[in-house]
């Protein structure tokens, strides 16, 4: 490899470096990322005919934002093309900290911390993991890097677009999930999954918190307890939010489309209770004040800090989400699984527009908590209108139209976000009739670019989470929110022996067919 050249506007995301040895390795991951919405250069599909191998390279790593390495033994082989030109390549090593992402395929430890531009980053490790988690990993940890140029907040407030805020530094050099400070696994992050939704290899980073699907949680047993005072960040957090406030001002006096700087809701705690007498689940979420802009802020979960911790490290260590400060919970979002008048559910797609896990599949509408749009004078807001807000802004359906029921509270351990399951049923529009709605316009037709009706029966939508095409594209909570919805429409029992059948049938019992053998 030369040299990379200078470029003022690289119109590629990243440069997938590896070793021939791993490249299906390097082919699943090219694959993943493109379905997440990142433009990717990959000489395996790329490169053209009868053009220089060096040449594309040079100009193709001059193209890209970052450089995702695929990392195992091969990669620091001598005979490998690729390990033995990094020192020479690269030896600029100011200019590419923290634009080199190392993803660990297979161990090799020693290799790695003598490398000098590699040993220095904390990786990403896919090691060991089911190949629907790796995914989530993957996407979750990339998007962790890209938030800050193409923000996204809970209901996906955030366009494509937005310039990087935060320079050069991203996830690479601080601690990442599932890692400590110096890049070794934390059983912490894995006892903070361990207890996460999964259903056989389907395995996802949404905890719950506070319900189980069979029986709702009534609009009279859910109470909203609001400090009217604004979460305080640390000095060196605060200093990111005034970064980020100053390059919207920027963009904003140049004309360009800028972020709005909604008003918001850190969440401080959720306390549950139970009903004298019945014992019905009772909860309670206590908000103070925050905004967009600090939302952004510290969603920079793997930026460092001036003394080499980062967010992640020093706010969400704790085994248990709930301990994390309110200033880090700056998100909570209600999520609608939708279940049309002749027994079909809808899946959404996020589009590559939305800042926010662009491109997987979803809940059919969601949307984030807003003091601006949801805050009631001295009346604290009301989830159940939130949710509404949501279906009607999504899906231009109308509170009239549907039956609606809040199922689950629970919060993304990865992402330190917030939310709540509801299950809307609608009570006379058919599943095509609700496309021929949305044709007629929606006011957040953008969020979306793809939807699926999918006969509501146990089997058929646990087959669509599980299917092989499908496992890994899913954002956190959406298995789970389906999963809750057939429950509530079913019954536990009932939903339990279908899993359990459906899982043998399969053979799914957790063990996909994961990593790539080797070509």
């Amino acid at each position: 490899m030369a040299h990379p050249h200078a470029q003022d506007s690289p119109d590629k995301d990243f440069f997938i470096s590896y070793a021939r040895a791993d490249e299906r390795w390097a082919e699943w991951i090219a694959g993943v990322l493109d379905t997440a919405g990142f433009a990717v250069a990959f000489d395996l599909r790329d490169l053209p005919a009868g053009r220089s191998a060096v040449q594309w390279m040079d100009d193709a790593i001059a193209r890209s934002e970052r450089i995702l390495a695929v990392i195992s033994p091969h990669y620091f082989d001598r005979r490998s093309f690729v390990g033995a030109e990094w020192p020479t390549a690269f030896s600029d090593r100011r200019r590419w900290d923290g634009r080199i992402v190392p993803v660990v395929v297979e161990e090799c430890e020693a290799e790695l911390a003598e490398h000098p531009l590699l040993g220095h980053l904390t990786p990403l490790r896919l090691t060991g993991l089911p190949e629907g988690r790796a995914r989530t990993e993957l996407v979750a940890r990339l998007e962790s890097s890209r938030a800050a140029r193409y923000p996204g907040f809970g209901g996906g407030q955030g366009f494509r677009g937005g310039q990087e805020i935060g320079g050069d530094q991203g996830f690479l050099t601080g601690q990442g999930s599932g890692g400590d400070q110096g890049g070794r696994p934390d059983p912490r992050a894995d006892r903070r999954r361990a207890e996460c939704f999964r259903i056989g290899p389907l395995r996802t980073t949404w905890r719950l918190v506070e319900g189980d699907g069979e029986e709702a949680i009534t609009r009279e047993n859910v109470r909203l307890s609001i400090t009217p005072e604004f979460v305080e960040l640390p000095e060196e957090m605060a200093a990111w939010r005034d970064e980020i406030a100053a390059e919207q001002a920027e963009r904003r006096a140049k004309g360009l489309h800028a972020l709005w700087n909604g008003k918001c809701y850190a969440v401080e705690g959720l306390g549950v209770s139970r009903t004298v007498g019945e014992e019905a689940p009772e909860v309670c979420l206590r908000l103070r004040h925050a905004d967009y802009y600090t939302f952004l802020a510290t969603q920079q979960l793997d930026r460092p800090f001036a003394d080499g911790t980062t967010p992640r490290g020093r706010y969400l260590s704790a085994e248990d989400p709930e301990d994390a400060p309110a200033f880090m919970s700056c998100s909570f979002g209600t999520n609608v699984a939708v279940v049309t008048h002749d027994h079909q559910v809808v899946f959404s797609r996020r589009s590559n527009r939305v800042g926010s896990l662009p491109g997987l599949w979803s809940s059919s509408a969601n949307e984030a908590l807003s003091r601006d749009l949801d805050a009631r004078g001295r009346t604290p807001p009301d989830l159940y209108d939130v949710a509404k807000r949501g279906l009607a802004e999504e899906l231009n359906i109308q509170p009239d139209e549907y039956r609606i029921r809040l199922l689950t509270f629970g919060i993304d351990v990865e992402l330190q976000q917030w939310g709540a399951f509801f299950i809307a049923e609608l009570s006379r529009l058919s599943a095509a009739q609700l496309g021929e709605r949305r044709t007629q316009g929606v006011p957040d037709r953008w969020e979306h670019d793809h939807h699926e009706y999918v006969p509501f029966d146990v089997d058929t939508v646990l087959g669509h989470l599980l299917s092989e095409d499908r496992r890994g594209l899913w954002t956190p909570g959406a298995p789970g929110l389906f999963y809750f919805a057939l429950v509530n429409r079913f019954g536990k029992r009932t939903v339990q022996r279908r899993t359990a059948a459906l899982l043998r049938r399969l053979d799914l019992g957790g063990r996909p067919p994961f990593p790539p053998a080797a070509p």
